[in-house]
């Protein structure tokens, strides 16, 4: 139960899978969730129990604890990923964690015959990089179970 009023699956592990046509997130806690596929072309979401065909054959996946979200720039989406957590103290019974390593990975394909993509491309490094110290600088924290957005007398 999170935040006290509703029911719903936080995964703590997921193994991140790139393919040149998904980005697939398969939770390792759970034999029976569903896996996100991150469609890179489109940047469509989808949920499938069945993902084994789209695993890559080669390759092996990256661990991460949590998606901090999909941000879009001039080049294409970029999918914000938790790469490192660590456990900064107990609130009221829930784990509290601190961000330590994001990783930003490129969801639209970039087309290397374009000048002008890859001038975006350029273009949103900059961006990212920025962006990778501002979350890198130790001051995020969050919870699997406890909605840290709320005061402990709202709880």
């Amino acid at each position: 139960e999170y935040g006290g009023e509703q029911k719903s699956m936080v995964h703590q592990e997921i193994r991140l899978y790139i393919t040149p046509e998904y980005f697939i997130l398969e939770p390792i806690s759970t034999e029976k969730a569903k896996s996100l596929l991150i469609h890179r072309s489109t940047c469509q979401f989808s949920l499938s129990s069945d993902v084994e065909k789209l695993k890559p054959v080669e390759g092996t996946p990256k661990t991460i604890w949590g998606i901090l979200g999909i941000i879009k720039l001039a080049s294409g989406s970029f999918l914000i990923v938790i790469k490192q957590k660590g456990l900064v103290g107990i609130l009221d019974g829930h784990s509290v964690y601190r961000i330590v390593k994001v990783h930003i990975y490129s969801i639209t394909p970039v087309n290397e015959e374009s000048s002008e993509q890859q001038r975006k491309a350029n273009e949103d490094n900059t961006y990212v990089r920025e962006l990778l110290k501002l979350l890198q600088a130790q001051d995020f924290f969050f919870s699997y179970s406890f909605d840290l957005t709320n005061t402990l007398s709202r709880t």
